[in-house]
């Protein structure tokens, strides 16, 4: 997955341009004549070739900081993102409450509609009196989860 988020054409591309890679291209004149060095296609196998050329001198050990230094932030958020698809959301919040402000988040419910079999479940987080977010399932557990995740897409911690 996070191969695929990084390793695509428009990625490729954008990193290319950052680091000015279509200023050292030798293009053919038909690629030259049509503005190559700004074609996605073309920056992003430039790129690739230049990775595959310091791993194939280097290996492993010579690639890994160089693809590090130039994916940068999009590394860190794709190992972000990778790491709240593997946690659930209420631990995930929970860390990032207690590493903020040593305490742990509250969760109170709102309301419940529905018959005995079918109820759902409303639920709001709070940190500090503060609400961060609210959630709905049809059990307590399900809403919490939810209310957990509103709270981490929201960022407002």
């Amino acid at each position: 997955k996070r191969r695929a988020t990084l390793v695509n054409e428009a990625t490729l591309a954008d990193v290319a341009r950052q680091w000015n890679l279509q200023d050292y291209l030798r293009l053919g004149q038909g690629e030259l004549a049509s503005e190559g060095k700004h074609k996605s296609s073309i920056l992003s196998s430039a790129l690739e070739a230049v990775l595959g050329a310091v791993f194939l001198d280097g290996g492993l050990v010579a690639v890994t900081p160089v693809v590090e230094r130039l994916m940068g932030d999009r590394l860190d958020r794709v190992k972000e993102n990778l790491r709240l698809m593997n946690k659930d959301f209420k631990t995930l919040l929970q860390e990032a409450i207690q590493n903020k402000y040593k305490t742990v988040p509250k969760y109170e419910i709102d309301s419940t509609q529905g018959p005995e079999h079918r109820k759902e479940f409303k639920v709001s987080v709070y940190i500090q009196e503060r609400k961060l977010g609210e959630g709905k399932g049809l059990s307590r557990k399900e809403a919490e989860q939810n209310a957990a995740q509103s709270a981490l897409e929201k960022g407002n911690l």
